[in-house]
């Protein structure tokens, strides 16, 4: 969790970095947390960026909702 939030801070500044720590605390007690934060600590740019914090704002919505949210592996051939 750490380095995806270096890697936020870096890209998006260190007030983004700390707004979003709430909402990786969350996503870390989902299974398969790591594989989210392994791609937010490896994204190139900001637009990469933007788009896995997304997909952890929908893990996020749906875990309100009440669905059991797990984060699956990207599959090597959609890379």
């Amino acid at each position: 969790m750490e380095k995806a939030l270096q890697r936020v801070s870096d890209l998006l500044g260190k007030d983004a970095a700390q707004t979003l720590r709430s909402w990786f605390e969350r996503i870390g007690e989902m299974r398969g947390a790591n594989r989210s934060f392994q791609r937010i600590a490896s994204a190139s740019d900001d637009d990469q960026l933007g788009d896995y914090l997304t997909e952890t704002l929908y893990a996020l919505v749906f875990a309100g909702l009440g669905f059991r949210v797990e984060v699956e592996p990207i599959r090597k051939e959609w890379t």
